[in-house]
């Protein structure tokens, strides 16, 4: 079916393996018979491995900046609640921190206690 739909004479799929870890596949359509020679063959797989090689550290950099990012951000909160002199105006400051972070509305109900 995947050969009639795209009216493929021939196709090449080469896998992107990096680090023994399988990332994706590179797929190769053409409308007229084609071979693939073993050197070509060989080049292609080779180049592959190097794309599945710089797709793998683009994630992982992606991953440390995005947690970078957040560690960022929680020591940001942390500092403003450590701004805060008592312990209604940290919880004040930390519930509106989160909420900020998330980019939600939150709130906090403090009750006092009797005789307060």
């Amino acid at each position: 079916r995947y050969v009639q739909q795209l009216n493929a004479k021939s196709t090449i799929f080469v896998p992107l393996v990096a680090g023994g870890q399988w990332v994706g596949f590179i797929n190769t359509v053409y409308a007229e018979k084609t071979e693939f020679p073993e050197e070509e063959v060989r080049r292609l797989m080779a180049l592959a491995g190097q794309a599945a090689v710089s797709m793998q550290s683009i994630r992982l950099l992606d991953e440390a900046t995005q947690r970078a990012q957040r560690e960022q951000l929680l020591r940001e909160i942390t500092e403003r609640v450590r701004r805060s002199s008592d312990v209604e105006g940290v919880m004040k400051t930390a519930v509106q921190e989160v909420g900020r972070a998330l980019g939600r509305k939150a709130f906090i109900q403090l009750e006092k206690k009797n005789g307060a």
